[in-house]
């Protein structure tokens, strides 16, 4: 059967200005932790709709950030919504030569989730998902972010050409969605969380807690074509 083509893209509301932050200090005493990773699945589907299981209990108040990696997909709008009625909303969003799409998206202050609820994902058509959701504590909002995208054959990531300042305390949450070639790793401040992987196509998350004031970036090593994303939050 013949594949349909693209609808006329709906474009979703644009994330806030690339590398701007808030004037606001940090608030409240607790420190940004990875607490664990919600909900999680990759699929080879031509679908456009995936509802995930929440895996590990999420806690009143916490914050969830969804990592997504889109493939040879359309454009138009991406909503991930959940059984508790939380709020997700675009921090990040970046499509490469190839139509493989990078996002990220968080909820703040959300009403806890248990293993009975489930997390949903509507999306463009896409010829396969990976999507990870991950619950973190002492964080209220997204400040900045920047995003990039190269092709492979390559030997590193970085989303450093756009300008993205970070304040001491701040997470930065980075990922990277490659097809080809080795597998993205991060430098050595940040810490991995769990790849997900169909055959050559991966979607690597992970984080770090910003010792002290300075410029922030999704950096690593890969040979592979890559789109790659970097969100401070405080």
């Amino acid at each position: 059967m013949e594949e349909q083509p693209c609808p006329p893209p709906t474009a979703n509301a644009a994330p806030s200005s690339a590398g701007a932050a808030d004037a606001g200090p940090r608030t409240g005493d607790e420190p940004a932790a990875w607490v664990a990773r919600a909900a999680a699945d990759q699929q080879i589907l031509g679908g456009t709709d995936v509802v995930l299981p929440v895996t590990n209990a999420v806690t009143e108040g916490n914050a969830l950030v969804v990592t997504m990696m889109l493939t040879a997909t359309c454009p138009g709008p991406v909503t991930v919504t959940d059984t508790r009625g939380n709020a997700f909303r675009i921090v990040a969003d970046e499509t490469d030569a190839r139509l493989h799409r990078t996002l990220v998206l968080a909820a703040f202050h959300v009403r806890p989730l248990t293993t009975a609820d489930s997390i949903r994902v509507k999306y463009p058509h896409a010829s396969k998902y990976h999507v990870a959701v991950d619950e973190f504590s002492g964080i209220s909002r997204a400040v900045g972010y920047a995003q990039a995208h190269g092709e492979s054959g390559q030997t590193a990531f970085s989303t450093s050409s756009t300008r993205l300042d970070c304040a001491a305390g701040d997470l930065v949450v980075g990922t990277v969605g490659s097809n080809s070639g080795t597998a993205p790793v991060f430098t050595a401040e940040w810490t991995a969380l769990p790849v997900l992987r169909l055959s050559s196509y991966r979607l690597s998350t992970a984080y770090r807690i910003v010792p002290a004031d300075q410029m922030c970036a999704a950096t690593g090593t890969t040979t592979s074509q890559w789109g790659a994303a970097a969100v401070v939050f405080r």
